[in-house]
């Protein structure tokens, strides 16, 4: 669910902005520094539940950055000139 989360919003922020960089590294920050704040009270809770509740937004926020990666390979093989013809 991560996943596909960071890509819905991923393509939302890029329609409404046309900038790569708000859409895809802004995105990847911000789902990284989520998953941080997400997991540092696992370290200072002895209640099981919120502990399960806390990681798993953890790694909700942690899966939410691939759907922004995604493009990066398809950007740099169309970025590669085209290897000489035999």
């Amino acid at each position: 669910m991560g996943d596909t989360a960071g890509g819905v919003v991923s393509d939302w922020i890029f329609t409404r902005t046309r900038d790569r960089n708000k859409a895809r590294r802004n995105l990847v920050v911000a789902g990284f520094l989520l998953s941080l704040a997400s997991m540092v009270p696992v370290l200072f809770t002895r209640n099981l539940t919120l502990a399960a509740v806390c990681l798993s937004a953890g790694f909700f926020f942690a899966e939410s950055t691939v759907g922004p990666m995604w493009p990066f390979p398809w950007i740099s093989l169309h970025a590669s000139p085209a290897p000489p013809a035999a």
